[in-house]
This record gives structure tokens, sequence and C-alpha cells, in this order.
């Protein structure tokens, strides 16, 4: 407005005036009246912007708009990543029992039939010998026991020195006559210098004969001295009488087997028939075992259990024959079963492959020679000729 008003006072000025000349500032007149809008001028050219003023306050919110009009459906959207696993909710309530099945259809019967024999399992070690329980009460004195087996027959003491003749005394009255003495048994003597061919006899065995072979089954046996014990033993039984029956004829063979324990393997009452028997032993297998020779226990098995059911008759010879590859260890077990042995009338033999010097002591005692013993150390040191017409054929020497 300034401006308006300077512009009027220049026009009512002097004409003549210079216009450069500005004339003094009158006094402030009325308002005149707003005039008419003149038109739009050019728009001029942008000006710089201003300085941002001050934030003006928030306005009330403005009356909400009508719905607008549905959009077009979008795109349907890529499936995205699965998300981690949740946690396991807990465990719901067991439910109830569901009612019983219906009952299947019978199946067939099966066949009657048997698996294959299962293959034989490893022996198990020797367990553990306890210790020594506590010594027990007294106990009760028995009753007297039965009148034991006849003992061996001492050594025949030395001859005296000869006393001096006695003067010839009376003769006296005749006895009365003795009673008849009972019918006699004719004994076959063979002298004890007689070789081995001479022991021969056309019946093997001339008595009935019951015979005991007992294999060494030790840690140390090969199956090559397996073998070799085998070998011997069918030799030897082809050369006497397999028993047929249960009459006093022929022999009767049982065959074991031992180290630490004993085992049966053939009983006297299997086989009755030479060729069944040679076939059973030719099937016995080598037991591989750790356990340790034991030669007295093994005699003292036989004299106890094995020879315990034989057959009856005053001219019954019993004859034990026991392999050893190797010594055993225990002396006193040795002499003690030999003094068994001896009591209850069974002739052991010791066929042995290497030196048995506690078995030769023990059998030191027999005065009667009847105890045998063999070391053959290799297969050209064995004859048999000894054992099978001495022993196993005849076996009464006197």
């Amino acid at each position: 407005m300034e401006n308006a008003e300077l512009s009027i006072e220049l026009f009512q000025g002097d004409p003549g005036a210079n216009n450069n000349v500005t004339g003094p500032k009158g006094e402030k007149g009325n308002l005149a009246p707003q005039g008419d809008p003149g038109p739009h001028g050019l728009q001029g050219e942008q000006g710089d912007a201003g300085l941002d003023g001050a934030a003006g306050r928030r306005g009330p919110p403005g009356i909400k708009g009508e719905q607008g009009d549905l959009g077009e459906t979008g795109y349907s959207g890529e499936i995205g990543l699965p998300g981690p696993q949740g946690e396991p909710g807990n465990p719901g309530e067991k439910g109830l029992a569901g009612p019983p099945g219906q009952r299947g259809i019978p199946g067939m019967d099966g066949r009657d039939a048997y698996g294959p024999e299962g293959s034989k399992g490893a022996k198990g070690e020797s367990g553990f010998i306890g210790y020594p329980g506590p010594e027990g009460e007294e106990g009760d004195q028995g009753l007297p026991g039965d009148e034991g087996p006849k003992g061996i027959r001492g050594r025949r003491g030395n001859s005296g020195t000869p006393g001096s003749l006695g003067d010839p005394g009376d003769r006296g009255p005749p006895g009365p006559l003795g009673a008849k003495g009972p019918v006699g048994t004719i004994l076959m003597e063979v002298s004890n210098r007689l070789t081995p061919n001479s022991c021969s006899s056309d019946t093997c065995p001339a008595y009935p004969t019951e015979v005991v072979f007992a294999l060494d089954m030790s840690d140390d046996v090969t199956p090559a001295a397996f073998e070799r014990m085998r070998n011997i033993v069918m030799l030897l039984l082809k050369t006497i009488k397999i028993s047929e029956s249960n009459c006093p004829t022929g022999a009767r063979v049982s065959v074991v087997s031992f180290n630490t324990n004993m085992h049966y393997l053939i009983r006297f009452s299997e086989f009755q028939k030479t060729n069944l028997l040679l076939q059973a032993v030719q099937r016995i297998p080598l037991e591989r075992s750790s356990g340790k020779r034991n030669i007295g226990a093994a005699m003292r098995f036989v004299a106890r259990n094995v020879f315990k059911r034989v057959r009856q008759g005053i001219l019954t010879r019993k004859v034990a024959l026991f392999f050893a590859n190797g010594p055993s260890q225990d002396d006193v077990a040795i002499s003690t079963a030999v003094l068994e042995l001896s009591a209850l009338d069974i002739t052991p033999v010791v066929i042995a492959f290497s030196e048995v010097p506690n078995v030769r002591r023990a059998f030191s005692i027999d005065d009667m020679r009847r105890f045998q013993l063999f070391v053959w150390k290799s297969q050209q040191d064995e004859n048999l000729e000894g054992i099978t017409y001495c022993t196993l054929c005849f076996g009464k020497t006197f």
C-alpha cells in the first residue's frame, strides 16, 4: 500500500519536475476503497525457497470417507519357507481299549519233523577247586564194615639158619580118615620165563576177560599222538574174540578218556559184534582240552566205576590198559591207585610215549610181575605181542 500511495503523489505533482527528485512525504491520507482486481500478470520467476516454518499443530481428524470400490484380486504370493519345528505337545490321555477283534481262521497242523543236529559246543574250562570247608563235628560211630579185599601178597622173608637136627620122635597112632574134598579146577600153568610166542593159545582170550582202554586226552596230546593210540587199540581188538552174550566167554570192552576229568566213551554192554566195536572206536574224536594229565585219578576212576559191574565167574579176569602221552605229576595218587587196582585183582598196563618214572616206581611193588609198563618213544618201538598173548589172551602166569 505504501508504494501505491507514493505513485499517486508523484503523479499529482508538477509535470515538468524531475522524476529523479524525491518530493517530501505528505500526510497519510484516508484509505481508498479497494479497487477491482486487475488482470493476472505474468507469472514471475520462482523465488528462492523460504525458511521452513514451525510445524503447525495437529488438526482434528477428518470425517471418514465413503468406502471405496473393492480392488482387483492380487496375484498369489510364493510359498514361504517352512517355519521352525514347534515343541512337542503334552501327551494326551490314554484312550479306551478297543473291542476284541474277530478270531482268525485256524492254521494248518504242522508236520512232525526234527531239525538238523546242532554242532557240539566247546568244552568249558575246569572250575576252580574250592577252599576246604570247616572241620565237621565228630560223627556217630558207624557200623562195622564188611571184610576188605585181599591185600597184596608180601615179599617172602629171608630163609632162616638151619636148626640142629632133633631127636626122632615116637610114631603116633593113625589118625581118622578125612572127609572127601570138593572137585578141583584144572589151571593151565605157564612159566614166567616163557617168551611171548610161547604164550599163544587157540582161543583168545583163554578166560572170560573184561578189558578197559583209557585214552589220554590231555592238553599236550596232538592229533598224531591220538591217532597212534587209536591204531594200537584197533590192532589189539582185532586179535581177541568179542563176547556176543553175557555168558562168561570171550572179552567185553569199555573205552574211557581222561585228563583232569574222566568220561565214558564205550561201555561194556554196548557192542557185542567185533565190526561194530571197531567202527565205534574209529569214530572216537580227539577232545581238545586244557586239562592236565592225571594218571592216578584215571586209575582210581576205572577201578571204582568202570569195573563196578562185571561178569561173575571164578576165572573172569579184569585188565585195564592206560595210554600216557607224557609223565604225570601225581606220585601219591598213582601209588594209591596201584594199591586199589591190586586189591581188586585188576591187572594194569601202561603204554607211555615218554618216560613215566612215577608209574615205574609204583609198579615196582608188584612181586608177581602182573603190572606192565611199556615206554614206546616212537612207532618203531611198538611190540604188541607181549600185551596180546601174555596179557589179553592168556594172562595166567605162575
